[in-house]
């Protein structure tokens, strides 16, 4: 009767034993295939002076989870609407507008279905330039009051919001990016630079 408990407990130590092993190698498996698929994310980079784009702009764009699967998405540059002369709303903290740098449309690549909405958020990642720097101030350790602004125009008028960014000066008083991460895009808005 001991051999018998023996030989049943030492069965159900190696199960446990092949299942945690089991376990962790399918963790292992998982966790490199979600590696792979954010590998997936597609780089988009749009240079000045082409059509539709006032400032280098990167966009790393993750694939999106869409109907219970991750899609990759493509954008690319739409025509820019004329800013000029309209003003931001006082509460925003917006001073003005410097330019409207790029008019992103992003579609599933599959589908070519438009999206507004990003989750995980797309990176953006714009350079300003020393033009840039002249046209705003300077905060305490000499960085430029700049940031990315997404734009929409309603039925009442043209709505704003500022993106949390991240200035990055190369050199003192010169060039350097600005970054942000872009959640929405309320259907087509424009992404622009603006002081602060």
């Amino acid at each position: 009767m001991d051999t018998f408990v023996l030989i049943l407990a030492l069965g159900l130590i190696a199960a446990l034993v092949l299942i945690i092993i089991i376990y962790r190698y399918t963790r292992k498996e998982v966790h490199q295939i979600e590696n792979r698929l954010e590998a997936g994310s597609t780089q988009h980079r749009f240079e000045p002076g082409r059509a539709y784009v006032e400032r280098q702009v990167e966009i790393n764009a993750p694939p999106q989870h869409h109907q219970g699967a991750r899609r990759k998405i493509a954008i690319e540059a739409a025509p820019l609407p004329d800013l000029r002369g309209v003003a931001p709303e006082k509460e925003k903290g917006i001073e003005e507008i410097i330019t409207v740098i790029i008019n992103p449309i992003v579609r599933f690549e599959d589908s070519r279905a438009e999206v507004y909405q990003f989750e995980p958020p797309l990176d953006v990642t714009v350079q300003y330039t020393e033009a840039d720097v002249k046209a705003t101030t300077l905060d305490e350790q000499g960085i430029p009051k700049l940031s990315l602004i997404v734009a929409y125009q309603a039925s009442d008028g043209w709505k704003w919001e500022r993106l949390k960014t991240r200035v990055n000066p190369s050199l003192p008083g010169g060039a350097g990016t600005l970054h942000a991460k872009l959640h929405t895009l309320r259907p087509k808005d424009p992404i622009a630079m603006g002081r602060p």
